[in-house]
Protein backbone atom coordinates (compact mmCIF):
# COMPACT_ATOMS: atom_id res chain seq x y z
CA UNK A 1 0.00 0.00 0.00
CA UNK A 2 2.72 2.42 0.86
CA UNK A 3 4.39 1.85 -2.50
CA UNK A 4 1.14 2.57 -4.35
CA UNK A 5 0.50 5.76 -2.31
CA UNK A 6 4.03 6.90 -2.99
CA UNK A 7 3.64 6.31 -6.73
CA UNK A 8 0.29 8.12 -6.85
CA UNK A 9 1.69 11.09 -4.85
CA UNK A 10 4.65 11.34 -7.19
CA UNK A 11 2.35 11.32 -10.23
CA UNK A 12 0.17 14.03 -8.64
CA UNK A 13 3.26 16.17 -7.97
CA UNK A 14 4.34 15.82 -11.59
CA UNK A 15 0.92 16.89 -12.88
CA UNK A 16 0.74 19.88 -10.51
CA UNK A 17 4.26 20.94 -11.49
CA UNK A 18 3.34 20.65 -15.16
CA UNK A 19 0.24 22.80 -14.61
CA UNK A 20 2.07 25.32 -12.36
CA UNK A 21 4.10 27.84 -14.35
CA UNK A 22 7.74 28.37 -13.58
CA UNK A 23 8.70 31.10 -11.10
CA UNK A 24 10.39 33.15 -13.77
CA UNK A 25 7.27 33.17 -15.92
CA UNK A 26 5.14 34.36 -13.00
CA UNK A 27 7.65 37.07 -12.22
CA UNK A 28 7.61 38.23 -15.85
CA UNK A 29 3.81 38.38 -15.82
CA UNK A 30 3.71 40.33 -12.58
CA UNK A 31 6.40 42.88 -13.52
CA UNK A 32 4.02 45.19 -15.45
CA UNK A 33 1.48 45.05 -12.61
CA UNK A 34 4.13 45.84 -10.00
CA UNK A 35 5.44 48.70 -12.13
CA UNK A 36 1.93 50.21 -12.37
CA UNK A 37 1.43 49.87 -8.61
CA UNK A 38 4.80 51.47 -7.83
CA UNK A 39 4.80 54.25 -10.44
CA UNK A 40 1.07 54.85 -10.42
CA UNK A 41 0.80 54.03 -14.12
CA UNK A 42 3.63 56.41 -15.14
CA UNK A 43 6.09 54.31 -17.06
CA UNK A 44 8.29 57.27 -18.07
CA UNK A 45 11.41 57.75 -16.00
CA UNK A 46 12.04 61.26 -14.59
CA UNK A 47 13.96 63.54 -16.93
CA UNK A 48 17.59 64.06 -15.93
CA UNK A 49 18.73 67.53 -14.91
CA UNK A 50 20.01 69.58 -17.82
CA UNK A 51 23.68 70.40 -17.41
CA UNK A 52 24.73 74.04 -17.37
CA UNK A 53 26.80 75.53 -20.17
CA UNK A 54 29.95 75.29 -18.04
CA UNK A 55 29.29 71.66 -17.09
CA UNK A 56 29.03 70.75 -20.79
CA UNK A 57 32.46 72.14 -21.67
CA UNK A 58 34.72 69.38 -22.99
CA UNK A 59 38.16 69.31 -21.33
CA UNK A 60 41.24 69.07 -23.51
CA UNK A 61 43.44 65.99 -23.73
CA UNK A 62 45.86 67.46 -21.18
CA UNK A 63 43.20 67.46 -18.44
CA UNK A 64 44.26 64.03 -17.08
CA UNK A 65 47.82 65.21 -16.64
CA UNK A 66 46.57 68.38 -14.99
CA UNK A 67 44.47 66.39 -12.53
CA UNK A 68 47.46 64.21 -11.66
CA UNK A 69 49.60 67.26 -11.03
CA UNK A 70 46.91 68.83 -8.88
CA UNK A 71 46.50 65.62 -6.86
CA UNK A 72 50.24 65.29 -6.34
CA UNK A 73 50.54 68.78 -4.89
CA UNK A 74 50.51 68.75 -1.10
CA UNK A 75 47.38 70.36 0.29
CA UNK A 76 47.91 73.40 2.51
CA UNK A 77 47.31 73.00 6.21
CA UNK A 78 43.93 74.32 7.23
CA UNK A 79 44.11 77.24 9.61
CA UNK A 80 41.36 76.24 12.01
CA UNK A 81 42.03 79.15 14.33
CA UNK A 82 41.21 81.81 11.70
CA UNK A 83 38.30 79.74 10.45
CA UNK A 84 36.85 79.69 13.93
CA UNK A 85 37.06 83.50 14.09
CA UNK A 86 35.24 83.77 10.77
CA UNK A 87 32.57 81.32 11.86
CA UNK A 88 31.88 83.58 14.84
CA UNK A 89 30.62 86.15 12.34
CA UNK A 90 27.66 83.87 11.69
CA UNK A 91 26.50 84.47 15.27
CA UNK A 92 26.00 88.16 14.44
CA UNK A 93 22.62 89.45 13.24
CA UNK A 94 22.07 89.03 9.51
CA UNK A 95 21.79 92.77 8.81
CA UNK A 96 25.24 93.37 10.36
CA UNK A 97 26.78 90.61 8.23
CA UNK A 98 25.23 92.18 5.14
CA UNK A 99 26.56 95.63 6.09
CA UNK A 100 30.08 94.22 6.43
CA UNK A 101 29.81 92.31 3.12
CA UNK A 102 28.86 95.49 1.24
CA UNK A 103 32.40 96.84 1.65
CA UNK A 104 34.23 93.69 0.52
CA UNK A 105 35.90 93.24 -2.84
CA UNK A 106 33.81 91.03 -5.20
CA UNK A 107 36.52 88.36 -5.23
CA UNK A 108 36.61 88.41 -1.41
CA UNK A 109 32.84 87.87 -1.42
CA UNK A 110 33.26 84.88 -3.70
CA UNK A 111 35.97 83.38 -1.49
CA UNK A 112 33.85 83.99 1.60
CA UNK A 113 30.88 82.21 -0.03
CA UNK A 114 33.12 79.20 -0.70
CA UNK A 115 34.49 79.08 2.82
CA UNK A 116 31.69 77.55 4.88
CA UNK A 117 28.16 76.31 4.35
CA UNK A 118 26.77 79.12 6.49
CA UNK A 119 28.35 81.89 4.40
CA UNK A 120 27.30 80.10 1.21
CA UNK A 121 23.66 80.00 2.31
CA UNK A 122 23.77 83.73 3.03
CA UNK A 123 25.75 85.02 0.02
CA UNK A 124 24.38 82.65 -2.63
CA UNK A 125 20.72 83.25 -1.83
CA UNK A 126 18.51 85.42 -4.02
CA UNK A 127 18.16 87.96 -1.24
CA UNK A 128 21.94 88.60 -1.36
CA UNK A 129 21.85 90.08 -4.86
CA UNK A 130 21.98 93.59 -3.38
CA UNK A 131 25.26 92.75 -1.63
CA UNK A 132 26.89 91.61 -4.87
CA UNK A 133 25.63 94.59 -6.87
CA UNK A 134 26.77 97.04 -4.21
CA UNK A 135 30.24 95.50 -4.24
CA UNK A 136 30.39 95.59 -8.05
CA UNK A 137 29.22 99.21 -8.10
CA UNK A 138 31.83 100.12 -5.50
CA UNK A 139 34.58 99.03 -7.91
CA UNK A 140 32.72 100.42 -10.97
CA UNK A 141 32.39 96.99 -12.59
CA UNK A 142 29.68 97.10 -15.29
CA UNK A 143 26.78 94.71 -14.76
CA UNK A 144 25.75 92.35 -17.52
CA UNK A 145 22.43 92.01 -19.38
CA UNK A 146 21.30 89.21 -17.05
CA UNK A 147 22.49 86.11 -18.91
CA UNK A 148 24.79 85.27 -15.98
CA UNK A 149 24.40 86.18 -12.32
CA UNK A 150 26.74 88.35 -10.26
CA UNK A 151 28.86 85.54 -8.68
CA UNK A 152 29.40 84.05 -12.14
CA UNK A 153 30.52 87.45 -13.44
CA UNK A 154 32.98 87.78 -10.54
CA UNK A 155 34.31 84.30 -11.24
CA UNK A 156 34.78 85.20 -14.93
CA UNK A 157 36.60 88.41 -14.11
CA UNK A 158 38.92 87.52 -11.24
CA UNK A 159 39.32 83.74 -10.86
CA UNK A 160 42.21 82.15 -12.73
CA UNK A 161 42.13 78.73 -14.35
CA UNK A 162 40.41 76.99 -17.22
CA UNK A 163 36.70 76.36 -16.72
CA UNK A 164 36.84 73.13 -18.76
CA UNK A 165 39.97 71.22 -17.72
CA UNK A 166 40.75 73.05 -14.46
CA UNK A 167 44.29 74.08 -15.43
CA UNK A 168 45.22 76.63 -12.72
CA UNK A 169 47.42 78.98 -14.79
CA UNK A 170 46.97 78.05 -18.47
CA UNK A 171 43.81 80.14 -19.07
CA UNK A 172 45.32 83.61 -19.34
CA UNK A 173 42.54 85.16 -21.41
CA UNK A 174 38.81 85.53 -20.96
CA UNK A 175 36.31 85.69 -23.81
CA UNK A 176 33.72 87.98 -22.26
CA UNK A 177 31.40 87.85 -25.27
CA UNK A 178 31.30 84.03 -25.05
CA UNK A 179 31.20 84.08 -21.24
CA UNK A 180 34.01 81.51 -20.87
CA UNK A 181 37.58 81.33 -19.57
CA UNK A 182 39.46 78.58 -21.38
CA UNK A 183 43.01 77.54 -22.07
CA UNK A 184 44.09 77.29 -25.69
CA UNK A 185 43.54 73.48 -26.09
CA UNK A 186 40.08 73.68 -24.51
CA UNK A 187 39.27 76.73 -26.64
CA UNK A 188 40.00 74.71 -29.76
CA UNK A 189 37.87 71.87 -28.37
CA UNK A 190 34.78 73.91 -27.49
CA UNK A 191 34.78 76.97 -29.78
CA UNK A 192 34.25 76.03 -33.43
CA UNK A 193 33.16 77.42 -36.78
CA UNK A 194 29.41 77.57 -37.28
CA UNK A 195 29.58 75.94 -40.73
CA UNK A 196 31.20 72.79 -39.31
CA UNK A 197 28.68 72.46 -36.49
CA UNK A 198 25.81 73.10 -38.93
CA UNK A 199 26.90 70.16 -41.09
CA UNK A 200 27.05 67.88 -38.06
CA UNK A 201 23.52 68.69 -36.89
CA UNK A 202 22.06 69.01 -40.41
CA UNK A 203 21.21 72.72 -40.45
CA UNK A 204 20.04 74.32 -43.66
CA UNK A 205 21.97 77.29 -45.04
CA UNK A 206 18.93 79.56 -44.61
CA UNK A 207 18.58 78.62 -40.93
CA UNK A 208 22.33 78.94 -40.36
CA UNK A 209 22.34 82.53 -41.60
CA UNK A 210 19.66 83.42 -39.06
CA UNK A 211 21.19 81.49 -36.16
CA UNK A 212 24.54 83.26 -36.69
CA UNK A 213 22.86 86.50 -35.60
CA UNK A 214 21.33 85.00 -32.45
CA UNK A 215 24.44 84.55 -30.33
CA UNK A 216 27.87 86.21 -29.99
CA UNK A 217 30.92 84.89 -31.78
CA UNK A 218 34.66 85.31 -31.69
CA UNK A 219 35.62 85.88 -35.34
CA UNK A 220 32.96 83.55 -36.76
CA UNK A 221 33.60 80.96 -34.02
CA UNK A 222 30.88 80.04 -31.54
CA UNK A 223 30.74 78.18 -28.24
CA UNK A 224 29.41 74.77 -29.25
CA UNK A 225 27.03 74.29 -26.30
CA UNK A 226 25.41 77.70 -26.86
CA UNK A 227 25.19 77.21 -30.62
CA UNK A 228 23.45 73.84 -30.27
CA UNK A 229 21.01 75.18 -27.64
CA UNK A 230 20.04 78.19 -29.77
CA UNK A 231 19.70 76.07 -32.92
CA UNK A 232 17.52 73.53 -31.11
CA UNK A 233 15.18 76.18 -29.74
CA UNK A 234 15.02 78.03 -33.07
CA UNK A 235 14.07 74.85 -34.96
CA UNK A 236 11.47 73.92 -32.32
CA UNK A 237 9.22 76.76 -33.55
CA UNK A 238 7.09 76.61 -36.66
CA UNK A 239 9.03 78.20 -39.55
CA UNK A 240 7.91 81.79 -40.08
CA UNK A 241 5.63 81.77 -37.06
CA UNK A 242 5.11 84.67 -34.69
CA UNK A 243 6.79 82.78 -31.83
CA UNK A 244 9.90 82.15 -33.92
CA UNK A 245 10.12 85.81 -34.88
CA UNK A 246 9.81 86.87 -31.23
CA UNK A 247 12.57 84.43 -30.30
CA UNK A 248 14.83 85.83 -33.05
CA UNK A 249 14.26 89.43 -31.93
CA UNK A 250 14.86 88.54 -28.29
CA UNK A 251 18.10 86.69 -29.05
CA UNK A 252 19.39 89.43 -31.36
CA UNK A 253 18.78 92.03 -28.67
CA UNK A 254 20.61 89.86 -26.10
CA UNK A 255 23.52 89.39 -28.53
CA UNK A 256 23.90 93.15 -28.97
CA UNK A 257 23.83 93.58 -25.19
CA UNK A 258 26.55 90.92 -24.80
CA UNK A 259 28.80 92.66 -27.31
CA UNK A 260 28.24 95.96 -25.53
CA UNK A 261 28.99 94.42 -22.13
CA UNK A 262 32.16 92.89 -23.61
CA UNK A 263 33.34 96.36 -24.67
CA UNK A 264 32.47 97.79 -21.24
CA UNK A 265 34.43 95.08 -19.41
CA UNK A 266 37.47 95.50 -21.65
CA UNK A 267 37.33 99.25 -21.07
CA UNK A 268 37.08 98.67 -17.32
CA UNK A 269 40.09 96.35 -17.38
CA UNK A 270 42.11 98.84 -19.41
CA UNK A 271 41.53 101.65 -16.92
CA UNK A 272 41.74 99.54 -13.78
CA UNK A 273 44.70 100.07 -11.50
CA UNK A 274 46.17 96.63 -12.10
CA UNK A 275 46.37 96.87 -15.88
CA UNK A 276 46.94 100.62 -16.13
CA UNK A 277 50.47 100.48 -14.67
CA UNK A 278 52.11 99.13 -17.80
CA UNK A 279 49.35 99.46 -20.41
CA UNK A 280 51.07 102.29 -22.29
CA UNK A 281 54.34 100.34 -22.41
CA UNK A 282 52.53 97.28 -23.74
CA UNK A 283 50.82 99.34 -26.44
CA UNK A 284 54.10 100.95 -27.47
CA UNK A 285 55.76 97.54 -27.78
CA UNK A 286 52.84 96.25 -29.88
CA UNK A 287 52.96 99.29 -32.19
CA UNK A 288 56.71 98.84 -32.64
CA UNK A 289 56.32 95.16 -33.56
CA UNK A 290 53.54 96.00 -36.03
CA UNK A 291 55.64 98.77 -37.61
CA UNK A 292 58.59 96.41 -38.13
CA UNK A 293 56.35 93.65 -39.49
CA UNK A 294 54.69 96.02 -41.97
CA UNK A 295 58.13 96.93 -43.26
CA UNK A 296 58.72 93.26 -44.13
CA UNK A 297 55.49 92.64 -46.04
CA UNK A 298 52.17 94.26 -46.90
CA UNK A 299 50.26 92.82 -43.95
CA UNK A 300 46.66 93.98 -43.52
CA UNK A 301 44.79 95.03 -40.40
CA UNK A 302 42.61 91.90 -40.70
CA UNK A 303 45.69 89.69 -40.53
CA UNK A 304 46.92 91.41 -37.37
CA UNK A 305 43.43 91.18 -35.90
CA UNK A 306 43.32 87.46 -36.75
CA UNK A 307 46.59 86.92 -34.87
CA UNK A 308 45.33 88.85 -31.85
CA UNK A 309 42.15 86.73 -31.77
CA UNK A 310 43.08 83.21 -32.85
CA UNK A 311 46.69 83.25 -31.65
CA UNK A 312 45.92 85.37 -28.63
CA UNK A 313 48.20 83.62 -26.15
CA UNK A 314 51.23 83.50 -28.48
CA UNK A 315 50.65 87.09 -29.57
CA UNK A 316 50.31 88.43 -26.03
CA UNK A 317 53.28 86.44 -24.73
CA UNK A 318 55.52 88.00 -27.40
CA UNK A 319 54.01 91.34 -28.34
CA UNK A 320 51.84 92.62 -25.51
CA UNK A 321 54.55 92.89 -22.85
CA UNK A 322 55.71 95.92 -20.81
CA UNK A 323 59.27 95.81 -22.20
CA UNK A 324 60.77 97.74 -25.14
CA UNK A 325 61.64 96.02 -28.41
CA UNK A 326 65.41 95.66 -28.69
CA UNK A 327 67.26 94.30 -31.70
CA UNK A 328 67.90 91.03 -29.89
CA UNK A 329 64.19 90.67 -29.06
CA UNK A 330 63.26 91.44 -32.68
CA UNK A 331 65.65 88.82 -34.09
CA UNK A 332 64.42 86.25 -31.57
CA UNK A 333 60.68 86.62 -32.24
CA UNK A 334 60.64 87.73 -35.87
CA UNK A 335 60.36 84.17 -37.36
CA UNK A 336 57.56 83.24 -34.95
CA UNK A 337 55.49 86.35 -35.76
CA UNK A 338 56.02 85.99 -39.50
CA UNK A 339 54.80 82.38 -39.24
CA UNK A 340 51.67 83.45 -37.36
CA UNK A 341 50.89 86.11 -39.97
CA UNK A 342 51.39 83.56 -42.77
CA UNK A 343 48.85 81.24 -41.12
CA UNK A 344 46.47 84.17 -40.68
CA UNK A 345 46.75 85.12 -44.36
CA UNK A 346 46.15 81.54 -45.45
CA UNK A 347 43.07 81.19 -43.22
CA UNK A 348 41.60 84.50 -44.38
CA UNK A 349 42.14 83.62 -48.05
CA UNK A 350 40.39 80.27 -47.51
CA UNK A 351 37.50 81.99 -45.74
CA UNK A 352 37.10 84.49 -48.60
CA UNK A 353 37.14 81.66 -51.15
CA UNK A 354 34.43 79.75 -49.26
CA UNK A 355 32.36 82.94 -48.95
CA UNK A 356 32.49 83.60 -52.68
CA UNK A 357 31.39 80.02 -53.37
CA UNK A 358 28.40 80.55 -51.09
CA UNK A 359 29.42 77.90 -48.56
CA UNK A 360 29.50 80.45 -45.73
Amino acid sequence: MTAKRKATSESEDETTQAKRPRRGVVQQRLEPVVEILVTGGRSESPKPRKLSRWERLRPCNDSKNIVKKCVSVKKPVRNTRNLGNLERLLTLPLDIICDIAHFLHPLALLHLAQLTTGFREILMSKSAIRIWRTSLDLYEIPLGPGDINEPQLVDLLFVQGCQACGAPTKAKNVWFELRVRLCKPCMQENVRFASKMAKEIGLKVRDLRTIRTLLPSDNQKYLESDFCDVAEEYLSYEPGSEEQQEFVERRQELTEDLYEHDRELLHWLSKSEKSNDDLSQRQQRQEEFIRRLRALDDYTDDEFQYCRSYFREEWNDIVFQPRPVSEAVWKKYKPKLVGLLAEARKALDEYEKQRQLGHI
